[in-house]
């Protein structure tokens, strides 16, 4: 993606977030993603690659009203840090609620 982008272009990736999955069909039997999701990724570790191939000006996105504010990846690290340490089955109870589950999609754009 990286290599295709204009120079100042930006390049916006959404996918579910590991810690509230996994999100394919291996979700009811298994804790990590085994069946067509061969990678998920939680924020953190997505902001790392990005900024591995050259992307600048990392940030997740959140919708406020009507529009999407960017903010930075060091504010949701606190937040998965926490959630990761905890059991699987109460990590998944908290990653599922509203707040969370809004906290943790992935909208992570970063500008070439």
């Amino acid at each position: 993606m990286y290599a295709s982008l204009a120079p100042g272009g930006v390049y916006c990736c959404v996918t579910p977030n590991r810690l509230s999955g996994p999100h394919d069909v291996s979700r009811g039997f298994d804790e990590v993603a085994t069946g067509f999701h061969l990678k998920e990724y939680i924020i953190t570790d997505l902001a790392q690659l990005f900024t591995q191939v050259g992307f600048s000006e990392i940030k997740v996105h959140y919708r406020v009203g009507r529009k999407y504010v960017g903010v930075p990846v060091t504010w949701l690290r606190p937040v998965e840090w926490a959630l990761a340490r905890l059991p699987t089955g109460l990590r998944r109870a908290i990653s599922h609620t509203r707040l969370f589950r809004s906290l943790l999609t992935i909208r992570l754009s970063g500008r070439k």
